[in-house]
């Protein structure tokens, strides 16, 4: 049996003493797909297959960083491109629209406020659609560039946030 899930990266490290590890979020959902199984270091094997979301929705053609080599680690640490920078409120936003696609209480709160054709909770493409719709973009990415899309989704995001106080 295989599943597919769409997962956040939340971070990873290579350490002498833990090895290579990698955590992911897993997306919220009504049952956790490793149930039953037992808690803990298991030693329980799977496969997976990995293939990064970019923002437009497409898949990359890659997940690694360009030039990784299995088994071989880059001498020195390339240098960045371009300083860190802080992002801005827009790039955050394309951020928090997708991990509200991968909530189910908002695909369940998009459902039941829009009355979307009798569904009870969207899926995760119904999510995005939704947001493009009520934000008046064609894509998530637009946040980041789109001055008057991004007040959309504010509130948007406020109006999901403060669902249960409003009556």
């Amino acid at each position: 049996m295989t599943d597919t899930l769409e997962v956040r990266l939340l971070r990873w490290s290579d350490s002498s003493t833990g090895g290579q590890t990698v955590t992911f979020l897993l997306p919220e959902s009504d049952s956790n797909p490793f149930k039953g199984l037992r808690y803990g270091k298991t030693g329980e094997r799977f496969a997976i297959a990995l293939a990064r979301i970019e923002d437009d929705e497409t898949k990359a053609d890659h997940v690694f960083p360009d030039g990784y080599v299995e088994g071989s680690e880059p001498d020195e640490p390339d240098e960045p491109d371009e300083p860190d920078r802080e992002k801005t409120d827009g790039e955050k936003a394309v951020f928090r629209a997708a991990m509200l696609c991968n909530d189910f209480q908002f695909r369940t709160w998009a459902a039941k406020t829009n009355y979307y054709c009798g569904y009870n909770t969207l899926d995760k493409d119904l999510a995005a659609q939704f947001i493009r719709d009520r934000c008046g973009i064609s894509s998530r990415r637009e946040l980041a560039t789109n001055p008057e899309a991004l007040q959309k989704f504010l509130g948007l995001e406020a109006d999901f946030r403060y669902r249960d106080t409003r009556r």
